[in-house]
């Protein structure tokens, strides 16, 4: 006689029911991917826009500095020290209460030797360099030439930067944002035009960063008749661009 055991739990029976239940599911959408599909994205148009504005600048930023030599690192910072001194009292004098003077930079360090050729030697030091660089901003725009000359004149043998820009750049750039908006907004008219299709509500609207404003400094040459260096300020431009995502209107909406 053979004999046969058959042993019940209650575990396996939720297994399978649990099992049953997914299978149940997986008839209804196909896959787990197809069941993903489900949650569709809506039928969109996607249009990027960019905005401009020239604005004209209304401060101005420059960088002067003094640069010394000497045998010891002792005397290349009086030196400079006695330079930059006069070159502060000249810029205050000149831009007035319409500028701000801050020190940008200071170092000193060693000025070797050119090395030779014939001998293997240690770099020798032949004596210390000093730079000191002050940053100036000042909206006294007319009087950027004559700032320039008065640091010169006075002992800076530097000029690093010389640039214009926008004190508050926020209305020139709620402008750009409008342009680039309505930019968007006409090539997603185009393309629904061109697909035959009408546009539905706005999905989204990103603004893409572009950074700070840029500037563009137009400088003029030397006029034989001019007191001071001639500068141009030119125009700073201000842009903006978005991305703007229309959505389609259902078919029943376009009749």
């Amino acid at each position: 006689m053979r004999i046969v055991t058959v042993t019940y739990t209650a575990r396996p029976r939720r297994v399978a029911a649990a099992a049953l239940a997914g299978l149940f599911i997986l008839s209804m959408h196909g896959t787990p991917a197809a069941a993903a599909a489900d949650v569709k994205s809506p039928r969109a148009i996607e249009a990027t826009g960019e905005g401009r504005v020239e604005a004209a600048p209304d401060l101005a930023l420059l960088d002067f500095g003094v640069v010394t030599r000497a045998p010891t690192a002792a005397a290349a910072a009086r030196e400079n020290s006695g330079r930059m001194e006069r070159v502060l009292a000249a810029l205050r004098k000149t831009v007035g209460s319409d500028g701000t003077l801050s020190t940008g930079s200071y170092s000193i360090r060693p000025v070797y030797a050119p090395p030779s050729r014939e001998q293997q030697e240690a770099p020798r030091i032949t004596g210390y360099e000093v730079s000191n660089v002050v940053h100036v901003r000042t909206k006294a725009i007319p009087r950027v030439g004559e700032a320039i000359d008065a640091a010169i004149e006075a002992g800076s043998n530097q000029v690093q930067r010389l640039a214009f820009t926008l004190s508050d750049d926020s209305q020139a750039r709620r402008l750009a944002l409008t342009r680039a908006a309505g930019q968007a907004r006409e090539k997603a008219n185009a393309l629904a035009a061109a697909l035959g299709v009408k546009l539905g509500g706005v999905h989204s609207l990103v603004e893409q960063d572009l950074g700070a404003v840029r500037p563009l400094v137009r400088q003029a040459g030397m006029a034989e008749s001019a007191s001071f260096t001639p500068v141009e300020p030119g125009v700073v431009e201000v842009r903006a661009r978005v991305v703007l995502t229309m959505e389609i209107a259902d078919a029943a909406t376009q009749r």
